[in-house]
């Protein structure tokens, strides 16, 4: 028994010795290793190994593996494999590393082309492995290369492949794949999680799949730079082709100057037949945005049945049709456009319009447009337009095209073919102004154009008739071109009246005509005090032009003649500009060209002045002012690589300005010295400027820049004194008598685009008039400091009459549009006006600030003293009716400046008014406001002290007067009431009259004590005494003073009066001013009754007589402005 059991232990040792021999042999050795892959995977069709290296024990590689079936090619090359023993003892076989340098993958060329449904089926794996590190250099798929490809943790079973993490690098997208799996099963389910990064930018996303290959879903979001979600589906087993149903969401991108918002695309279908819409808010860099949708079906090849809408308001566009895109670009759709707003096109002028095209095209320079109707409004006018336009290749075609906007027709049919041209054109615009806002005037005209871009040759008539653009203008012009050969010109351009604003320049002709080797060029100018002659040959090459003027002269009123003198040749071209040296002559003038070449960005200039008269340049100058003298000059320029070099200097001598206004003296300034020199290099630019002006004044001004740029460094200093300004009232009539010493000294630096100021200016010992004001001020001394980059200070005092003014303020970003100021004014008893009628002394205290735009004023003003005496009403005081229409009168335009304020101003006793009967002291105070875009205010109250008022003939005390102000400044709420005492044997009576209401409306009564009749308040007002005393004459007297209390409450009081005076008729009539007319009428006899009638405002009488035939018949004669006689029969009907 023992022996028995020693014996089977020694059977068991000898197998296991002989199993860990053989296993050693096998996994230890090359030989080993070859013979278990052999026998492993030898028995797989179309697999094959070679080249292996190294034992499973230690390192095994393998330098290729292929693997080919009739559907594939596989092929891993350089194989790496490592064997974690330790576990794979323990019964879980696991791979430490697992690397290979390339996989390639490629489907075969199958002979059927008949697709098929995707089967997969997966071989039962009778084993499972585990591998801790998997890495490819990279794997080729049909040609798709993804790299740098890695997993850990890679467990294969029976059942599927399962890894928590991979990541690879696919066209610079760098992709991590976390907790990916498969199952084996029928239908492969996967499930895993995928992000990716775009190496070259901020584009990264992320994705989700699970399910199965036979409906794999999936959500993928793109995360930056813009956001958008992908959900949906796709079928792959069972499936000739992936069956796709997804849904894609953003709500911001951005494409170029589009924005696209709020858009969804949904995608049904296979990659060969598929659906498509979509929805989007697609918004430009204008902010006009429109409602897209789309949809389609389509193919690998195409979009079929493609329809387009877009709604936006700026109008509505439909579009329908199909696009290919294989084998070769087709595009055909029809296009219909609906009240389609131009304000994004044009924005000059509102207009809508209706469109119908088609456009073809089978690539970017191949299409046609082709307009069937286009139809609207534009600038308030009809549009309408057709033809076709169309590109081919390098030809542009446009083909029967007319478009009439209003009452302009413009026709054109040709094409441009490379640099050739070929087309004819018609215009007849009578109103241009229709065409675009700022042109006016109409031109006719017809015309073909051949030859090329550089050298086109024009057949035209055309005719211009008050012509304008913007501020420019021309009255009248013709063109006549008559070339009938393509390398023959005969041409003529006249035109008159061209002017630019306000100024003037005359008319002129340009006649051409000639071979294109000389063509013979006369050119002749006239304006009013100027008339040009040019006269040259002209050669035309394929790529130049070359010419010699050989006659010129220019004559000029102040002048004389400027004259060439000697031929002038020139050439223009590809390789550049140059004018040979030449010279004009104006008697001793000389102005000498030396020499001008232009290449490129670079330049060459010479030129001297001599003896050149300033008169030239009084033809630019106001009226007002001529110059006389002589100046002298020369320049030097050049610019080369974008440097500027050179010199410029220029001389004055003994220059006299006149200054002359109408009814003013003409005044002489002698300027003995007037010295301006530049000089320009690489390290930037440095000026000088002196003058010395007879009597009294002298200026130098130095510049220098590091470069020519805004931003360069600028060092300036201006240095000025002056005092001697006899000469600025010639200027400025609205001021006068200006003395005293004005100095300053200022020192600029920072740049041109942002100064900063150093130094004062200073008024002292100064003396200024205003005559209007006839209130002189004298002992001025103001003084301007800059005390800062771009601010000043502002302090100075004044003696006003026996008063003072005195100025303090702040002058910001003096050398910027945006300058602005504040400036406080306070003063003691300063006289501010001084006439006999007109006295005013204040003392103000106010604040005036402002810009460029807008000035305001607030503070107070104390009145201390005024004299108002207004004796007749000034020419145009009186306001046109509010109906009244002006008709014939031109404004001159200037730039509004803006005020506004808040200013209090209070009257003391001193203020006295003596005006049209009223004479009396004012009292009280107002506070004025002006809002910018508003109208004056007033808020306050004035007392009438003291007073008296004329009215009808006659000196009423003012027993009460008050004027209260509670709004517009003339419009015052009037409370007054004056009064007549008259002594009589009976006692004193008391009348007089009460305004009340406000100033633009008021109403008036008459009152009296004791009281009385209307009619006898009224007589007792005008005349003194009770109406029954009073004559014919004084009747009249109050009849008119009845009027002037209302037309409504004279016809009352004539009547009584009419009645007194023995009168039938005494009546006032009429509805209106001019029809107004005070009416007495007396019945002579039974049959003669007289009646005259005279114009209140007209000042015209007309008497009547009308006497009575018989019953029936009656004849009137009537004499005034117009005579006549009427015969009246009167028939009655019952």
């Amino acid at each position: 028994m023992k022996k028995g059991l020693q014996k089977s232990l020694l059977w068991v040792g000898v197998i296991v010795a002989f199993l860990s021999i053989t296993m050693t042999l096998i996994v230890a050795t090359e030989t080993g290793t070859r013979w278990v892959l052999d026998r492993t995977l030898g028995g797989v069709a179309g697999l094959d190994v070679r080249d292996i290296r190294g034992t499973l024990l230690t390192n095994l590689e393998v330098g290729r593996i292929d693997y080919a079936n009739p559907n594939a090619a596989m092929a891993l090359i350089e194989i790496d494999i490592n064997v974690s023993w330790s576990r794979t003892l323990m019964g879980r076989p696991t791979l430490q590393h697992l690397s290979v340098s390339e996989v390639r993958y490629q489907t075969l060329k199958q002979e059927s082309i008949e697709p098929k449904p995707l089967e997969i089926s997966i071989p039962e794996i009778p084993f499972s492995i585990s591998v801790d590190s998997v890495t490819a250099q990279a794997i080729t798929v049909n040609g798709n290369r993804v790299t740098d490809v890695a997993a850990r943790m890679l467990e294969l079973r029976s059942d599927g492949l399962r890894t928590p993490g991979a990541t690879a690098s696919f066209s610079d997208v760098e992709i991590v794949i976390r907790d990916f799996s498969i199952h084996f099963d029928d239908d492969l389910s996967v499930d895993g999680q995928v992000k990716w990064q775009y190496s070259g930018g901020e584009w990264n996303g992320a994705a989700s799949v699970e399910g199965s290959l036979r409906q794999l879903r999936f959500q993928h979001e793109l995360l930056a730079p813009y956001t958008a979600t992908a959900i949906g589906s796709v079928r792959l087993l069972n499936q000739t082709s992936p069956v796709i149903d997804a849904t894609v969401r953003a709500n911001y991108w951005l494409f170029g100057q589009w924005t696209v918002a709020n858009s969804e695309l949904v995608i049904k279908g296979t990659t060969d037949v598929y659906s498509a819409t979509a929805i989007a808010t697609v918004t430009n860099e204008q902010s006009y945005s429109a409602e897209l949708q789309v949809k389609g079906n389509g193919s690998s090849t195409g979009l079929e049945a493609l329809e387009i809408r877009a709604q936006s308001a700026l109008g509505r566009v439909m579009a329908s049709g199909s696009i290919a895109w294989s084998p070769d670009l087709v595009l055909d759709m029809q296009v219909n456009g609906e009240n389609i707003d131009l304000a994004d096109f044009l924005p000059v002028a509102p207009g809508k319009l209706d469109t119908a095209f088609s456009l073809t095209a089978s690539s970017p320079t191949n299409f046609v447009v082709d307009v069937t109707s286009l139809s609207g409004t534009y600038n308030d006018q009809a549009v309408n337009a057709l033809g076709s336009f169309s590109r081919v290749d390098a030809a542009y075609l446009c083909t029967e095209c007319e478009l009439s906007i209003g009452q302009n027709n413009i026709s054109f049919d040709g094409s441009v073919s490379g640099r050739s041209l070929a087309a004819s054109f018609a215009i007849d615009a009578n109103s241009l102004d229709h065409l675009w806002p700022e042109l006016g005037g109409s031109i006719t005209g017809d015309g073909v154009l051949r030859g090329s871009l550089d050298l086109p040759i024009l057949t035209v008539n055309a005719t211009g008739d008050l012509v304008s653009w913007r501020d420019w203008s021309v009255e009248k012009f013709t063109v006549q071109s008559r070339t009938s050969k393509l390398d023959k010109i005969d041409l003529q351009f006249d035109i008159d009246g061209l002017a630019r604003g306000d100024a003037v320049f005359g008319r002129g002709r340009l006649r051409a005509e000639g071979e294109l080797d000389a063509i013979d060029v006369h050119i002749d100018w006239w304006a009013d005090e100027l008339r040009a002659s040019t006269r040259a040959t002209i050669t035309l090459g394929e790529d130049s032009v070359v010419g010699t003027v050989s006659r010129a002269n220019l004559i000029e009123q102040y002048s004389g003649t400027w004259t060439l003198s000697s031929p002038l040749e020139f050439s223009a071209g590809t390789e550049g500009t140059r004018v040979a040296a030449n010279s004009w002559v104006n008697g001793d003038a000389i102005l000498q060209h030396d020499h001008l070449v232009i290449t490129g960005s670079e330049l060459e200039l010479g030129a001297t002045l001599s003896n050149m008269p300033l008169a030239v340049a009084n033809n630019a100058l106001p009226d007002s002012i001529r110059l006389g003298g002589f100046a002298n000059a020369d320049i030097s320029l050049q610019r080369q690589d974008e440097t500027w070099t050179g010199d410029l200097h220029w001389r004055q001598n003994d220059t006299d300005v006149w200054l002359s206004q109408p009814g003013v003296q003409e005044f002489q300034i002698d300027i003995p010295v007037f010295n301006f020199d530049v000089h320009l290099d690489a390290g930037g630019a440095t000026a000088r400027a002196e003058i010395k002006v007879e009597p009294g004044l002298d200026g130098l001004l130095e510049v220098s820049v590091d470069e020519l740029s805004p931003d360069a460094e600028l060092l300036a200093r201006l240095q000025f004194s002056g005092s001697e300004w006899d000469w600025i009232p010639v200027l400025l009539p609205e001021i006068d008598d200006v003395q005293g010493a004005i100095t300053a000294d200022i020192r600029v630096g920072g740049s041109p685009r942002s100064p900063r100021l150093q130094g004062d200016l200073r008024w002292q010992q100064g003396q200024l008039a205003i005559p209007s004001l006839n209130a002189p001020l004298t002992d001025i001394d103001v003084t301007v400091t800059a005390d800062s980059d771009d601010d000043a200070s502002i302090i100075g005092r004044a003696t006003a009459g026996g008063g003072t003014l005195l100025l303090d303020g702040r002058l910001e970003d003096i050398a910027q549009a945006t300058r602005s100021f504040s400036v406080d004014v306070k003063g003691d008893s300063a006289e501010l006006l001084n006439w006999p009628d007109y006295q005013l002394i204040a003392s103000p205290d106010l604040n005036i600030s402002g810009n460029t735009s807008t000035v305001a004023f607030n503070g107070k003003l104390d009145v201390e003293k005024a004299e108002i005496a207004v004796r007749e009403l000034p020419e145009g005081a009186v306001r046109p009716s509010a109906d009244a229409v002006v008709t014939g009168e031109t404004l001159e335009t200037r730039s509004k400046v803006l005020l506004s304020g808040d200013v209090n101003v209070i009257l003391s006793e001193s203020v006295h008014i003596d005006a049209f009967g009223l004479d009396s002291r004012l009292e009280g105070s107002l506070r004025f406001s002006q809002q910018e875009t508003g109208k004056p205010q007033a808020v306050g109250e004035l007392q009438l002290k003291d007073g008296v008022f004329g009215a009808y003939g006659q000196e009423l005390e003012i027993e009460k007067g008050t004027l209260i102000f509670t709004g517009p400044i003339d419009d015052p709420i009037v409370n007054v009431r004056a009064i007549r005492k008259i002594d009589t044997v009976s006692g004193t009576v008391t009348v007089g009259i009460e305004l009340r209401g406000r100033a633009k409306n008021p109403s008036s009564t008459i009152f009296s004590d004791p009281a009385m009749s209307e009619t006898d308040t009224l007589s007792y007002l005008v005349l003194g005494r009770p109406l029954q005393t009073a004559s014919t004459a004084d009747g009249n007297q109050v009849a008119d003073a009845a009027f002037a209390l209302g037309v409504r409450q004279a016809a009352l009081i004539t009547n009584q009066i009419g009645l007194s005076l023995g009168l039938d008729e005494l009546a006032i009539e009429g509805s209106n001013q001019s029809t107004v007319s005070l009416v007495a009428g007396k019945q002579i006899n039974s049959r003669l009754y007289a009646r005259y009638a005279y114009g209140v405002f007209a000042r015209i009488g007309n008497l009547l007589l009308r006497y009575q035939l018989s019953e029936r018949f009656t004849i009137e004669v009537g004499a005034g402005d117009s005579q006549s006689m009427d015969l009246l029969y009167i028939i009655e009907k019952k």
